[in-house]
């Protein structure tokens, strides 16, 4: 049929009997097609899906719009999160502090304590979390995973 449908050219990912990969909840695996107008950057044999991170939250609460908070030399900060296996059962992964220090985490919820200190008169952190299924996917990088911490002395 040199490549047309229905008297167009092919354009779409099912067209080459491909999948189209939701960029947060899914990984693509396999052969890899490019530039599609449907699909211009996720078009691949097929789909696996991968853990996502519902929530990823902090007691003080963060300022939403900026994803960042500010607390003092020595407070403690609370980290809670909510996270989608997919078809997998577990998770697990690792809470980056941003201050070189990490904790290892399990289970699709969980929490954690961490004192921030600074000795300059003010220090950035970027806490993430990133987590990993059963299989060895890991959840994409987004701006839900990740949140500033600003310590001031």
């Amino acid at each position: 049929n040199n490549g047309y449908v229905g008297g167009g050219p092919v354009t779409s990912c099912n067209g080459y009997g491909f999948e189209c990969c939701q960029d947060i909840s899914q990984i693509g695996v396999g052969s890899k097609i490019s530039g599609l107008v449907d699909c211009e950057k996720n078009c691949y044999s097929s789909c696996a899906d991968r853990p996502v991170i519902l929530s990823f939250n902090s007691n003080p609460l963060f300022n939403p719009s900026k994803r960042s908070l500010s607390i003092s030399s020595g407070d403690i900060v609370e980290f809670t999160y909510v996270a989608d296996a997919g078809k997998n059962t577990s998770v697990s992964g690792i809470l980056d502090f941003g201050d070189g220090k990490k904790l290892p985490v399990t289970g699709l919820a969980g929490q954690s304590s961490h004192t921030y200190s600074c000795s300059r008169s003010s220090c950035e952190y970027s806490a993430k979390l990133s987590l990993e299924d059963n299989w060895g996917v890991l959840s994409s990088d987004t701006n839900i995973s990740k949140i500033k911490v600003i310590v001031r002395r």
